[in-house]
């Protein structure tokens, strides 16, 4: 199943999406919006970096090794 669906990490019973703190999502169409983080502060995401640097003041952190991940520490 790993290979058929092209899946980066094998599955695990237990992991931060059984726990509720991970999630796979691809977000697109970022680049040069204006958004707020989680202090209020207006930026302009340029860039990937820019958008997990976003994510990171919510609590959320990019696994940069799996595209899709988004998680509450990053694995």
């Amino acid at each position: 199943m790993v290979t058929a669906y092209d899946i980066v990490f094998r599955p695990a019973l237990m992991s931060n999406h059984t726990r509720g703190l991970a999630i796979d999502m691809t977000i697109g169409n970022y680049r040069n919006k204006q958004v707020s983080n989680a202090s209020g502060v207006k930026t302009t995401l340029k860039s990937a970096a820019d958008l997990h640097g976003l994510g990171a003041t919510y609590g959320v952190h990019k696994l940069a090794s799996d595209p899709p991940h988004w998680s509450s520490d990053g694995h």
